[in-house]
């Protein structure tokens, strides 16, 4: 298989995962050329960044058979929680509901991270998921 064939494939791959943890939306979003997110232009300035998003995170690491794609997205949320990385965290609590993790387990989630990531931490786990928890609410 020739390179560019290659990446295709791979791109095709992980658009799909991307869709499969993100929705469908998201990953039109990612690839639509008509307005451009930072991310993209991002990956687009610096190409290679998007190969290794493509091929590495979504085409091997969310693929990875230890963990199913919900428990990955609970991790994932857990660690941008603890590194303060609150706008990823964000979009990837969106995702970990698209997932499968209830607004329970969010909560709990809040809860471990506080004690173990510090208050303000588990604080911003809070803010994150308030639509989802407010959605929750509702029900």
């Amino acid at each position: 298989m020739g390179e560019i064939s290659r990446r295709s494939a791979l791109t095709s791959g992980s658009l799909a995962l991307v869709a499969a943890v993100a929705g469908a939306e998201k990953a039109a979003a990612q690839t639509s050329p008509a307005a451009p997110s930072d991310l993209q232009q991002v990956y687009k300035a610096i190409p290679q960044m998007g190969r290794l998003r493509e091929d590495v995170l979504f085409g091997d690491v969310w693929k990875q058979p230890e963990l199913n794609t919900r428990d990955r997205s609970l991790v994932t949320c857990a660690v941008l929680a603890a590194l303060g990385r609150d706008d990823e965290l964000a979009l990837n609590l969106t995702r970990a509901a698209a997932n499968g993790v209830t607004a329970d387990e969010i909560r709990g989630l809040a809860v471990q991270v506080a004690f173990y990531a510090g208050w303000p931490a588990g604080l911003a786990v809070g803010k994150a998921a308030l639509p989802i928890l407010q959605k929750d609410a509702k029900k």
